[in-house]
């Protein structure tokens, strides 16, 4: 940050003096003031008319073309400072506007000359009325910037009491008493709006981190509930998705399938004879075989929209929404085909390794069908292929049925 070579012109705490934001928005709020700074320099050149044409004096004239080409230069630099590219140092264009802000009440300062020049009651009130009043903006409207109010109070009210005094007059030195009042009242105001404004966006600024921090808060607890979420949802061991999962997944894809007067597919998948599997090889080698065959179910259900789960123990099941009996069978004779081919070691199978048996079912949920109806006949359709001789698919037909089908209703997808 540049070295400053005026008095602290910022009405920052100390608390505050290292927030860019806070300094840039107390500029910001000096140089967004044109239509008080218009009004304040076309009574300068109001007031100054009247007096030349008062008084005649060619000095007033000079005087009132000053005040001209200060408010000119004033307005140029508050348009040069909202059509800058970047944001920058605040303090650079807070000097700036405190340089235009002097030169206003060194012009107003000058004016009081009046009072020792003219002897006329009359244009002597409208100066220090217009003034005074001008002032008294100028020290509300530049609160934010100490530097500039102060020096506007200095030089205005400063030469009006010298001029006061320098007339010699009782009336006007007694004057000086109001003067001196009107110092104190300015400067203290002055300070109190100072502060007051300073402490306003000191707290707009912690509301926004506040609000930040809250935000950034509420993300990680959404986050951390999706994860919680997912867990919730997810076994253990195999990482597919667990009972409570399937049932939410199978409970979604059924309304969609409703909505849609589409088809939905469910496949019941069965290790054969896990139990002797444990019973000869241990839980352990159970647990690895099971997520071998959940990572090939999870390589062989490929679609998006298919979810697979662990139906409990050695059960896997698998939703296909969009999906008729013909491509149910033919994805279960996939998922049978790529787990065979993995040739995990079974001693107590008669093959010598791990195989499934699968029932396959679809139906477009229409009438009275129900969901119960689709995992009866996925059940049916299983139990079928275990009966059958295993490590093969059996596929129920779409009649929807409450209680398992008949023989008649199951069909077997030839082994490949």
């Amino acid at each position: 940050m540049p070295k400053r070579i005026f008095p602290p012109l910022l009405a920052i705490p100390e608390s505050q003096a290292n927030s860019p934001g806070i300094e840039r928005a107390l500029v910001d709020s000096a140089f967004a003031q044109r239509q008080s700074l218009v009004v304040g320099g076309l009574a300068m050149l109001l007031v100054g008319l009247l007096v030349w044409l008062h008084s005649g004096k060619l000095w007033m004239l000079g005087w009132t073309l000053a005040s001209a080409a200060t408010l000119v230069g004033r307005l140029s630099l508050a348009r040069a400072y909202h059509a800058r590219a970047e944001p920058d140092c605040p303090y650079v264009w807070a000097r700036r506007f405190t340089i235009g802000a002097w030169a206003s009440g060194a012009l107003w300062g000058l004016i009081n000359l009046v009072i020792v020049t003219e002897h006329d009651p009359l244009i002597n009130l409208v100066v220090i009325s217009v003034e005074s009043g001008y002032l008294s903006g100028a020290v509300a409207r530049n609160n934010v910037l100490p530097a500039a109010a102060h020096g506007q109070i200095v030089l205005t009210l400063g030469m009006m009491a010298a001029a006061c005094i320098a007339t010699l007059q009782l009336p006007y030195i007694v004057f000086c008493g109001f003067i001196l009042l009107h110092v104190l009242s300015s400067r203290s105001t002055m300070r109190f709006l100072s502060r007051q404004t300073t402490q306003l966006l000191v707290a707009g600024a912690d509301n926004e981190r506040l609000l930040a921090r809250l935000a950034a808060t509420n993300d990680d607890l959404a986050r951390a509930n999706g994860r919680l979420a997912a867990l919730a949802n997810t076994d253990a061991l195999t990482g597919l998705a667990n009972r409570r999962g399937f049932d939410e997944a199978l409970a979604r894809e059924w309304r969609a399938a409703q909505r849609a007067h589409a088809s939905i597919a469910l496949l019941l998948i069965d290790i054969d004879h896990f139990k002797a599997f444990n019973d000869t090889l241990g839980h352990p080698r159970g647990d690895e075989c099971l997520r071998f065959v959940a990572a090939a179910l999870a390589a062989e259900l490929r679609r998006p929209e298919d979810v697979v789960a662990r139906h409990g123990g050695e059960e896997f099941v698998a939703v296909l929404p969009q999906t008729d009996l013909h491509g149910a069978a033919l994805v279960a004779e996939r998922v049978r085909a790529a787990i065979a081919a993995l040739a995990i070691p079974h001693p107590a199978c008669a093959l010598g390794y791990v195989t499934v048996s699968i029932g396959a079912v679809a139906l477009v949920p229409a009438g009275d069908a129900a969901m119960g109806d689709l995992v009866a006949l996925a059940d049916a359709a299983l139990y079928g292929a275990k009966a059958s001789g295993r490590n093969r698919v059996l596929a129920a037909t779409s009649e929807p049925a409450v209680q398992p089908p008949p023989a008649s209703m199951v069909r077997m997808v030839p082994e490949v």
